[in-house]
Protein backbone atom coordinates (compact mmCIF):
# COMPACT_ATOMS: atom_id res chain seq x y z
CA UNK A 1 0.00 0.00 0.00
CA UNK A 2 3.26 2.37 0.71
CA UNK A 3 4.01 1.52 -2.54
CA UNK A 4 1.29 2.33 -4.33
CA UNK A 5 0.72 5.52 -2.17
CA UNK A 6 4.19 6.93 -3.55
CA UNK A 7 3.60 5.23 -6.92
CA UNK A 8 0.55 7.33 -6.68
CA UNK A 9 2.79 10.46 -5.12
CA UNK A 10 5.06 10.36 -8.43
CA UNK A 11 2.31 10.30 -10.82
CA UNK A 12 0.53 13.32 -9.49
CA UNK A 13 3.85 15.19 -9.49
CA UNK A 14 4.41 13.36 -13.05
CA UNK A 15 0.98 15.07 -13.94
CA UNK A 16 1.57 18.17 -12.24
CA UNK A 17 4.76 18.54 -14.15
CA UNK A 18 2.78 17.55 -17.30
CA UNK A 19 0.43 20.23 -16.78
CA UNK A 20 3.24 23.10 -16.26
CA UNK A 21 4.77 21.84 -19.19
CA UNK A 22 1.86 22.00 -21.21
CA UNK A 23 0.78 25.87 -19.97
CA UNK A 24 4.33 26.65 -20.95
CA UNK A 25 3.70 25.05 -24.59
CA UNK A 26 0.39 26.85 -24.84
CA UNK A 27 2.57 30.61 -23.71
CA UNK A 28 4.96 29.30 -26.49
CA UNK A 29 2.36 28.84 -28.89
CA UNK A 30 0.75 32.29 -28.50
CA UNK A 31 3.87 34.17 -28.72
CA UNK A 32 4.65 32.18 -31.93
CA UNK A 33 0.99 33.04 -33.17
CA UNK A 34 2.04 36.87 -32.01
CA UNK A 35 5.43 36.79 -33.77
CA UNK A 36 3.98 35.44 -36.96
CA UNK A 37 1.23 37.73 -36.97
CA UNK A 38 3.98 40.69 -36.77
CA UNK A 39 5.70 38.52 -39.32
CA UNK A 40 2.65 38.97 -41.80
CA UNK A 41 2.20 42.57 -41.03
CA UNK A 42 5.69 43.12 -42.09
CA UNK A 43 5.50 41.46 -45.02
CA UNK A 44 2.46 43.02 -45.82
CA UNK A 45 3.92 46.22 -45.69
CA UNK A 46 6.83 45.37 -47.65
CA UNK A 47 4.81 44.75 -50.45
CA UNK A 48 2.47 47.73 -50.27
CA UNK A 49 6.15 49.70 -50.36
CA UNK A 50 7.27 47.17 -53.19
CA UNK A 51 4.13 48.05 -54.95
CA UNK A 52 4.94 51.87 -54.13
CA UNK A 53 8.12 51.31 -55.63
CA UNK A 54 7.18 49.82 -58.95
CA UNK A 55 4.29 52.60 -59.48
CA UNK A 56 7.01 55.13 -59.18
CA UNK A 57 9.23 53.80 -61.46
CA UNK A 58 6.67 53.33 -64.19
CA UNK A 59 5.53 57.13 -63.74
CA UNK A 60 9.57 58.11 -63.76
CA UNK A 61 10.12 56.23 -67.29
CA UNK A 62 6.83 57.36 -68.62
CA UNK A 63 8.57 60.78 -67.49
CA UNK A 64 11.80 59.69 -68.81
CA UNK A 65 9.94 58.86 -72.15
CA UNK A 66 7.82 61.83 -72.27
CA UNK A 67 11.43 64.40 -71.89
CA UNK A 68 12.87 62.40 -74.75
CA UNK A 69 9.79 62.78 -76.74
CA UNK A 70 9.96 66.72 -75.73
CA UNK A 71 14.05 66.65 -76.60
CA UNK A 72 13.14 65.08 -80.52
CA UNK A 73 10.81 67.70 -80.64
CA UNK A 74 12.82 70.48 -79.83
CA UNK A 75 16.00 69.23 -81.96
CA UNK A 76 13.50 68.72 -85.19
CA UNK A 77 12.31 72.50 -84.39
CA UNK A 78 16.10 73.57 -83.87
CA UNK A 79 16.38 71.80 -87.23
CA UNK A 80 13.51 74.04 -88.97
CA UNK A 81 15.00 77.05 -87.25
CA UNK A 82 18.15 76.49 -88.29
CA UNK A 83 16.87 75.75 -91.76
CA UNK A 84 14.38 79.09 -91.91
CA UNK A 85 17.58 81.52 -91.31
CA UNK A 86 19.35 79.97 -93.78
CA UNK A 87 16.72 80.72 -96.52
CA UNK A 88 16.51 84.31 -94.72
CA UNK A 89 20.07 84.58 -95.27
CA UNK A 90 19.98 83.27 -98.62
CA UNK A 91 17.01 85.57 -99.56
CA UNK A 92 19.08 88.57 -98.19
CA UNK A 93 22.20 87.63 -100.16
CA UNK A 94 19.78 88.08 -103.32
CA UNK A 95 18.69 91.46 -102.24
CA UNK A 96 21.88 92.57 -101.82
CA UNK A 97 22.65 91.59 -105.17
CA UNK A 98 19.49 93.02 -106.61
CA UNK A 99 20.25 96.54 -104.90
CA UNK A 100 23.94 96.05 -105.91
CA UNK A 101 22.67 95.92 -109.26
CA UNK A 102 20.34 98.54 -108.99
CA UNK A 103 22.94 100.98 -108.51
CA UNK A 104 25.23 99.65 -111.06
CA UNK A 105 22.23 99.99 -113.62
CA UNK A 106 21.43 103.75 -111.49
CA UNK A 107 25.19 104.70 -111.73
CA UNK A 108 24.93 103.52 -115.42
CA UNK A 109 21.80 105.52 -116.58
CA UNK A 110 23.58 108.85 -114.80
CA UNK A 111 26.58 108.23 -117.04
CA UNK A 112 24.59 108.01 -119.96
CA UNK A 113 22.46 111.05 -119.10
CA UNK A 114 25.50 113.47 -118.71
CA UNK A 115 26.56 112.12 -121.94
CA UNK A 116 23.47 113.09 -123.49
CA UNK A 117 23.49 116.75 -121.76
CA UNK A 118 26.86 116.96 -123.12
Amino acid sequence: LSEGEESLSESEQSLSEGEESLSEGEESLSEGEESLSGSEESLSGSEESMSESEESLSEGEKSLSEGEESLNEGEESLSEGEESLSESEESLNEGEESLSEGEESLNEGEESLSEGEE
